[in-house]
């Protein structure tokens, strides 16, 4: 027994004209990516053949055809609130200020910046230096200030 072919075929010059102009200059990876897949389904690639050529998965390349079939273009966006929550938020005044404690406690005394950020907040999941950069890029107004800082 043999498994239903699907394909997203038929699609009118504009939508061809549109895909093509994201696959080029789509705003994420990943969206440029599922453009190129319904493209390459429109020109009569089977499912396998677009797994094999972007190297994911059969139920990624299936989800974005659903996607693509109830929503257009609009479906293939990643959605706002998909991937890892931050552990630190700028929405947070705790943050704000445990960060701003141990930037002054760290400038001070010396101790290790992420060290104290964690044991004054006391993050179980492993908060790391590159988090810790990200979250202080946001808080202080110059490169200079982040250097002295880290």
């Amino acid at each position: 027994m043999s498994r239903k072919k699907s394909f997203v075929s038929d699609l009118k010059p504009e939508e061809i004209a549109q895909l093509e102009e994201e696959k080029k200059h789509g705003k994420s990876d990943a969206f440029r990516t599922r453009c190129q897949a319904i493209l390459l389904s429109n020109k009569g690639y089977t499912i396998t053949e677009i797994t094999d050529i972007l190297s994911v998965s059969r139920g990624s390349v299936s989800t974005w055809f659903s996607a693509w079939k109830k929503h257009g273009l609009e479906g293939l966006k990643t959605q706002p609130g998909q991937g890892r929550k931050p552990l630190l938020s700028m929405d947070n005044k705790d943050h704000i200020e445990a960060v701003e404690k141990a930037v002054k406690k760290s400038q001070e005394k010396g101790v290790n910046l992420l060290a104290e950020v964690d044991a004054q907040l006391g993050l179980n999941e492993g908060l790391s230096m590159r988090m810790l950069r990200a979250f202080l890029k946001k808080t202080v107004s110059s490169s200079n200030e982040l250097d002295d800082v880290l």
